[in-house]
């Protein structure tokens, strides 16, 4: 596209009159113009690449918070699980044994009784379950724990990002589906 200010002007009166000041500060405004226009051009071509890179890094982030996420839920079972094995008074196998034991000793006691077989087996069925019933008690309290403290590190982590974001001017204030809480 050929630049406006190399563009003849012409005209019967233009031919005739020699160039005025008006005419060539109007030509100097316009070549002006065009250097403005062009820059304008380059600067709307590169906020368009950072629009670009900012939203491949917002999508990083998130990929990393979610790797991080599920990393965090790795390490925390495996943290249960060490301190299950280094509980010393948890022993699945001992309260296994000692229900076994308690069994036997109810039924020892319990052969002079007309109970059925049933009887007997749904009593025995019923100890088990309280047994497991508090095991299980116990477990919940230290899940409830566990997910109690790591909604906590999840959110601290998210209002640190969010508020990197902010600084950073990478948070939209409206509908940013990367703010999110844990909820309780």
């Amino acid at each position: 596209m050929a630049s406006p200010s190399k563009i003849p002007i012409t005209g019967e009166m233009h031919q005739t009159q020699p160039v005025t000041t008006r005419e060539t500060a109007l030509e100097k405004e316009l070549q002006h113009l065009t250097r403005i226009n062009s820059t304008l051009c380059l600067l709307h071509d590169s906020i368009f690449k950072i629009s670009q890179d900012m939203d491949k890094l917002n999508k990083a982030t998130s990929n990393t918070m979610e790797m991080m996420s599920k990393w965090t839920k790795i390490i925390q079972q495996a943290n249960f699980t060490h301190e299950m094995i280094d509980n010393k008074q948890w022993n699945p196998s001992k309260q296994e044994k000692q229900e076994q034991e308690r069994i036997n000793q109810s039924e020892n006691t319990n052969d002079d009784d007309d109970d059925d077989e049933e009887d007997k087996q749904l009593r025995i069925l019923a100890r088990k379950l309280i047994a497991l019933e508090s095991e299980n008690m116990i477990l919940n309290r230290s899940l409830e724990r566990e997910v109690s403290e790591k909604r906590d590190r999840w959110n601290k982590a998210e209002e640190m990002a969010n508020k990197r974001k902010r600084e950073l001017g990478l948070l939209n204030t409206a509908g940013d589906s990367s703010r999110r809480k844990l909820n309780g």
